[in-house]
C-alpha cells in the first residue's frame, strides 16, 4: 500500500510538470507571435523609405520595380529567407495656397502619394499593399520655414488580416536655415494606430477584447543636415517616441524608444549617386521578459549602403543592400537580417 501511494504521487508530480510546460510553450508561443508580427509591420514601412528620394515642387511622378532576397522574412530563430518583387509609385505636387488672397502669400500646399505593393513567393503572409498619403501647408519667412499637415498610411495584409493598420499623424514642424548650405529643424508628430482587423488583448495573452487594438503615438525628431561640398549631402538626426495601446496583459505594446540616424549621399560621378544610412534605436517597453519578471528592452541596429546608377533623363537602376540585429535580454527579440535589392526606376 505505502509504495502505491509513493507511485501515485510520483504520477501526480509528473502530470503537473508536463502541464506547467504545456502552459510555458503555449505562452511563449503566443507572445513570440504578438512580438514578431509588430517587428514586422515595423520593417516594412522602413523599407518604403529607401525607395523615396527628394522630390522637386511640382507633379512628379515615378514608378519603380525592384526584386530581392530576405534572409529572414518574419525575423525569428528560424531564419528562413524568401524572393521578393516590388512595385512602388510615388507622385508629388505642390502649388501657391489661395494665390489671390494677400494674407495667404508665400503658402503652399504640397500632397504626397505613394502606392508600394511587396509580394514574397514562398512566406505569402508577410506580402502587403501600402497606401500612404500626406497633405501639408508650408510657409516661409526668411531663414525660417513652418509647417503642419496630416499623413495617413494604410497598410494591407491580402493573406493576413490581423496586420492591416491605418496610421493617421498629424504633425508640425520648424526649420531654419542656420547658413547656406546647413539647416536645422525639429518636427513633432501625433499618431493614431488603428488596427481593422485584430482584437486587442485582454487579460492575458490567449484573451481577447471586444475590440480592435489601437496605439496612440507621441514623436519629437531634430534632425541637422548640410550640403557639405557640391557632390556630398548629410544628415544627422534623433528621434524620441512614445507609444501606449489599449492592450490590458502587461501593457504589451507600450514602449519609450531614442534613436539617432546618419545618412550621406554622395555623387561620385554624373551618372552615379552613393548613399548609405545608419540607425541606432533602443526600447524599453512596460511589458515583463517571456516567463521572467524584469521589463524587456531591446537594442535595435540597421545600416544601408547603396548606389543608383542614372541611364538617362528618365531611366536609373538602383542595387543596395540593408542589415537588420536586434538585440534584447528577450531571446524573442534577438535576430539579423539581411537584405538585397536591385530594381529600375522611371521618372515622368
Amino acid at each position: 500500500m505505502k509504495y502505491r501511494f509513493i507511485l501515485v504521487i510520483c504520477f501526480l508530480l509528473t502530470v503537473s510538470a508536463l502541464l506547467g510546460n504545456e502552459n510555458a510553450f503555449c505562452q511563449t508561443s503566443a507572445a513570440e507571435t504578438a512580438k514578431t508580427k509588430d517587428e514586422q509591420e515595423a520593417k516594412s514601412l522602413d523599407l518604403r523609405e529607401l525607395h523615396k528620394f527628394l522630390l522637386p515642387y511640382k507633379f512628379s511622378p515615378r514608378v519603380g520595380l525592384y526584386s530581392g532576397y530576405d534572409s529572414n522574412v518574419n525575423l525569428d530563430h528560424a531564419r528562413k529567407g524568401d524572393v521578393f518583387e516590388e512595385f512602388a509609385l510615388s507622385m508629388s505636387f505642390s502649388k501657391p495656397w489661395l494665390e489671390n488672397i494677400k494674407w495667404s502669400e508665400g503658402i503652399k500646399f504640397t500632397f504626397d502619394y505613394d502606392l508600394d505593393v511587396l509580394n514574397y513567393n514562398e512566406f505569402t503572409d508577410a506580402s502587403n499593399i501600402l497606401n500612404h498619403f500626406n497633405l501639408g501647408l508650408h510657409k516661409r519667412y526668411k531663414a525660417f520655414s513652418v509647417g503642419t499637415g496630416y499623413d495617413l498610411g494604410i497598410l494591407y495584409y491580402p493573406h493576413n488580416e490581423d496586420g492591416n493598420f491605418l496610421m493617421h499623424k498629424g504633425f508640425v514642424y520648424l526649420r531654419q536655415n542656420i547658413f547656406r548650405n546647413v539647416y536645422h529643424q525639429v518636427r513633432f508628430e501625433e499618431g493614431f494606430k488603428h488596427y481593422t482587423d485584430k482584437d486587442a488583448l485582454g487579460e492575458s495573452l490567449n484573451v481577447l477584447q471586444d475590440k480592435k487594438r489601437h496605439d496612440d503615438r507621441y514623436t519629437i525628431d531634430y534632425s541637422i543636415g548640410s550640403n557639405i561640398t557640391p557632390r556630398l549631402f548629410a544628415r544627422l538626426n534623433g528621434k524620441y517616441s512614445v507609444n501606449t495601446s489599449n492592450a490590458i496583459y502587461q501593457d504589451f505594446y507600450d514602449y519609450k524608444s531614442y534613436e539617432a540616424g546618419a545618412y550621406l549621399d554622395y555623387q561620385l560621378i554624373r551618372s552615379l549617386r552613393l548613399f548609405s544610412r545608419a540607425t541606432v534605436m533602443h526600447k524599453d517597453y512596460s511589458r515583463t521578459v517571456t516567463l521572467r519578471d524584469y521589463k524587456e528592452r531591446v537594442n535595435y541596429y540597421s545600416a544601408t549602403i547603396g548606389a543608383t546608377y542614372q541611364l538617362n533623363k528618365n531611366n536609373s537602376l538602383t542595387a543596395y543592400y540593408t542589415r537588420r540585429n536586434s538585440y534584447s535580454n528577450d531571446h524573442l527579440e534577438t535576430y539579423f537580417e539581411n537584405v538585397f535589392t536591385g530594381g529600375w526606376q522611371y521618372r515622368f
